[in-house]
């Protein structure tokens, strides 16, 4: 089951569930944004630690906050660092 979160601007980012990460320890998932008319814009890897902490992010630049809120709303602990 994912978690979806629409953000201020109508874009849906879709956080997948968890799987465990064997080779390099904690988890992983992937995020998918549409816009709000259901166009594609990104998919992103992410990667946390066996604690649920955000660790590493690969497809995109730097995550928004909406992505950022789809994580937190997920369960996945997003330090401030990680914010534009």
């Amino acid at each position: 089951m994912s978690t979806k979160h629409v953000d201020k601007n109508g874009w849906e980012h879709e956080v997948f569930d968890l799987r465990e990460n064997k080779d390099r320890g904690g988890f992983e998932t992937g995020i998918e944004v549409v816009d709000k008319n259901g166009e594609w814009l990104a998919e992103i890897g992410i990667w946390t630690t066996e604690d649920k902490d955000l660790d590493d992010y690969d497809g995109v630049f730097e995550l928004n906050m909406g992505t950022i809120e789809a994580l937190r709303k997920a369960g996945i602990t997003v330090d401030e660092s990680f914010e534009p």
